[in-house]
């Protein structure tokens, strides 16, 4: 042993004086609490980071995609789950990092202060920024794949009679009373103003009536003893007189107006100024008068109901002999599959919505608004008589007056609905995101609907999906050349 070798002969015990050596670590309380102190700091970023994606991941699909409302369904719960466990394993993981890098850097000074050579035989741990930027990758990844299969790929939930959970006992009144009169008379009355071509009046004279279950379908239930103040047998449910309005049998068609024995349809395009810039803009409304309640129809695109289905705006009018139609609320985009929804009569969903006020047309031919999480399920509506629903919003109108405030979220192409009276509908489209057009506030829409004499106001699913049709053509200029839909809302023979 040479003099400058200060290590303990072997086999000899450690003098009681002598430190340990640097390989060593403390195994004393305050040298436990250090090491825990030192790892916790080093998962600190880790966790910090993994809090950050989750807030972000939740703000911008509630920021963006606002009217989806999977928020608060399996996707948010699934999520944050997934998050919160993978910051626990993760900061385990870098903790553990962390006490081996201590061990072996400890091991290397006691090595050197030895004279020898660094150990060659271990890797070094993993960096923290490395295990950072694949948390990242790892986040974004899980993100696509779940918007690939809840956006992306199609999920019927079955053909639209056999996926209804209960029909209405007014929807098999409406079929009976569809077989007692039989089809509208297919005689033309063509106004000198417009003509309409030979594809449309094909379609205007053989009209598809909506979709109406067998006897054997869904569970029909009872309506409430006060529903409409009758039963559902009773064949006056749904029928109003506008006198004057109507014709006697034969059917008048112009450019901007419809008339038959059921139905009166009137097309303006007005003009607006807006307070914003001074600047003016058009958009088109629409006057339904229906004599049966019927006549207000909705189709599923490919007649199919499930997430991810779409089909053209106006191959669903095309194919349904709409004579005039609207865009709705987009049911199936990321929206929960019991999520609110009667259409036709049929219950397709029945949870109420917190986060989307709520729109009721009754086979009585009211309307009815619901602000968020205040409505009846779906089973109490469908058995009080409601005939659609629609979970968009806000509302705009309610009893004959706007609201007191609007949210704010700026000018955008817009569809509304809206009732004058029972049996007297408004329709709204306007474009926006052009240079011609930027669009209408709530306020600004709710304004204008009560000009034309609503009572109640409904706001749909706007931007791109904004689409309206009359007479088989396309009234508005959608904006981004439309998008294919989930489904329509539609006016035809009943």
């Amino acid at each position: 042993m040479t003099s400058t070798d200060k290590r303990p002969p072997a086999g000899r015990p450690r003098g009681r004086h002598e430190k340990p050596s640097a390989g060593r670590l403390k195994t004393g309380k305050s040298g436990t609490f250090a090491r825990l102190l030192t790892l916790l700091k080093s998962a600190l970023p880790h966790i910090c980071l993994v809090l950050c994606l989750m807030m972000a991941v939740f703000f911008s699909i509630d920021r963006v995609n606002s009217h989806i409302g999977f928020m608060k369904n399996e996707f948010h719960k699934w999520l944050a789950l997934l998050l919160c466990v993978a910051a626990i394993v993760e900061s385990g993981m870098l903790m553990s990092r962390e006490r081996r890098r201590v061990k072996l850097e400890a091991r290397r000074k006691s090595r050197a202060s030895e004279g020898q050579e660094p150990s060659r035989g271990r890797k070094r741990p993993v960096s923290i920024l490395l295990v950072l930027l694949t948390d990242v990758l790892i986040t974004g990844a899980a993100l696509c794949a779940f918007a690939l299969f809840d956006h992306v790929l199609p999920q019927s939930y079955g053909t639209t009679a056999d996926s209804a959970e209960a029909i209405s006992p007014y929807a098999a009144d409406l079929q009976k009373r569809r077989q007692a009169t039989g089809s509208p008379s297919a005689t033309f009355t063509v106004s000198p103003s417009g003509t309409p071509g030979a594809e449309q009046t094909e379609a205007l004279q053989s009209p598809t009536p909506a979709e109406t279950p067998e006897a054997t379908a869904p569970e029909t239930v009872s309506p409430t003893e006060t529903a409409f103040g009758k039963n559902a047998n009773e064949s006056s449910i749904g029928l109003f007189d506008f006198p004057g309005v109507f014709t006697d049998g034969e059917i008048e068609i112009t450019d901007e107006s419809y008339r038959s024995e059921n139905l009166y349809i009137e097309l303006t395009t007005r003009s607006y100024t807006s307070d914003y810039k001074n600047y003016r803009q058009t958009y088109h409304v629409m006057h339904v008068y229906v004599r049966d309640i019927g006549c207000l129809k909705s189709v599923f695109a490919k007649d199919t109901y499930g997430k991810g289905i779409n089909e053209e705006f106006m191959s669903m009018v095309g194919r349904t002999g709409a004579i005039a139609a609207i865009n709705t609320d987009f049911y199936n985009f990321g929206r929960h599959p019991k999520s609110m929804l009667i259409r036709n009569g049929l219950l397709y969903g029945h949870e109420v919505s917190d986060e989307y006020d709520l729109c009721v047309i009754n086979f009585d031919g009211t309307m009815d608004v619901y602000k968020k999480g205040k409505s009846p399920d779906g089973y109490a509506l469908l058995k009080s008589g409601a005939m659609h629903t629609f979970c968009f919003g806000p509302m705009l109108l309610r009893g004959g007056s706007e609201l007191s405030e609007y949210e704010d979220v700026g000018r955008d192409p817009r569809t509304c609905i809206g009732m004058v009276e029972p049996g007297h509908y408004v329709f709204l489209v306007c474009e926006g995101r052009s240079d011609s057009a930027k669009g209408f506030t709530y306020e600004e829409l709710a304004s204008l609907m009560l000009e034309e004499g609503c009572s109640v106001a409904y706001n749909l699913d706007g931007g791109d999906s904004s689409q309206m049709a009359f007479l088989g053509k396309l009234v508005n200029d959608p904006s981004g050349e439309g998008r294919s839909l989930s489904d329509i809302f539609y006016i035809a023979e009943p």
